[in-house]
């Protein structure tokens, strides 16, 4: 007897058993069934393929009108036995598996992917996210766009806002301003809650001397705020090519309160009041004064040289309502004037005639 003959009596067997062992199932199917038809309230007789299909339809019509039931499992009738016993493929499968023992991912005690690990200082908040806060707070309005620009990563930093929101340490609002015929402007900014400066002052170095804003407090100036921010990425970028380090950063806000209070304290002390003594406090917080009026602007940068030098510098953003004579003044006083982009045809049509003005309005 050949190799394949022995292989064919296997195969006959396996099928000879296999027929017995359904033979019960197919002496059950073949039964008939008795159903009483409603209708004319007589018996019938069904076929077995019939009699499942209607039964089932009864079940499922008692149940279906019933809101409020849960879900009945699938009838009995439909689990077929003939699918519940084992035939030669499903027991040698099984058979197989109790060989090789438990899977790789079944097993005990296995490493389980962890998910990605967040590096958090005892404050709370990682470095990317004490930067893009930092600069939310000095600034006290940053438009989105600007941030996303120089913080890398786009997504990286709307995850990471958006993180910041629900923790309510950063408040996002949308700006809008109409424009005439050109149409209306829409703005994303960012702006920093009590308890998010709470949170980046506890961070381990913070510099007590910076100073930190929170809420959008004036909507009215927030369109011309917002730019701020990236008029000093603009300028800052030459300054750190240079080899400066970048100290404290203060706004016209900070300027005015601080000459205010220093000057009432000493009106207070001498009891006169005057030009001469606004001129000196003026002086002792390097503000210049042009035609009677101090000069503030709206950025002031304080930096170290590569020297070890203090150094600063006033920036102003120069916008379409400020007049030749604003600029005129802005420019004696030394700041360094910037317009917008989109801005600084209209803010040079204000100083025309004024060449040498023209020329000192940057860009960015």
């Amino acid at each position: 007897m050949g190799r394949f003959d022995a292989r064919k009596d296997d195969l006959r067997e396996i099928a000879q058993e296999s027929r017995s062992r359904d033979e019960p199932v197919r002496q059950q199917q073949s039964a008939s069934v008795q159903v009483r038809d409603h209708s004319s309230n007589q018996a019938r007789t069904l076929s077995p393929a019939h009699s499942v299909h209607t039964q089932s339809y009864e079940q499922y019509r008692h149940f279906r009108l019933r809101p409020g039931r849960p879900r009945i499992p699938k009838p009995e009738i439909l689990n077929r036995p003939d699918r519940q016993i084992p035939t030669p493929a499903i027991e040698a499968r099984e058979r197989n598996s109790e060989e090789r023992g438990p899977r790789e991912r079944d097993k005990p005690g296995r490493d389980l992917p962890r998910e990605r690990e967040i590096s958090r200082s005892d404050h709370g908040l990682t470095d990317y996210e004490t930067k893009v806060m930092t600069d939310i707070g000095r600034f006290r309005v940053v438009r989105v766009e600007d941030l996303a620009q120089f913080h890398g990563s786009r997504y990286r930093l709307m995850e990471t806002l958006e993180d910041l929101r629900r923790r309510g340490l950063v408040e996002t609002h949308l700006l809008r301003r109409h424009h005439g015929s050109a149409g209306m402007e829409r703005v994303r900014v960012a702006t920093l809650t009590h308890s998010g400066k709470r949170q980046l002052r506890r961070s381990p170095g913070w510099d007590a001397g910076q100073a930190l804003y929170t809420r959008l407090v004036k909507a009215r100036e927030a369109f011309h705020d917002s730019k701020l921010y990236a008029m000093y990425q603009c300028h800052v970028a030459g300054l750190v090519r240079q080899g400066a380090v970048i100290r404290r950063v203060q706004l016209d806000y900070e300027l005015k309160r601080e000459y205010l209070r220093d000057l009432r304290r000493r009106e207070a002390q001498s009891g006169s009041t005057g030009r001469v003594l606004a001129e000196q406090v003026a002086a002792d917080h390097n503000l210049p004064i042009q035609q009677g009026k101090v000069q503030y602007p709206d950025l002031r940068i304080e930096y170290e040289t590569p020297g070890g030098d203090l150094a600063r510098v006033e920036l102003e953003l120069a916008t379409a309502a400020y007049h030749a004579g604003h600029l005129a003044q802005k420019q004696q006083a030394g700041f360094v004037l910037y317009a917008a982009r989109g801005e600084q045809e209209s803010v040079g049509a204000r100083v025309r005639d004024d060449h040498e003005l023209v020329r000192e309005i940057l860009s960015f």
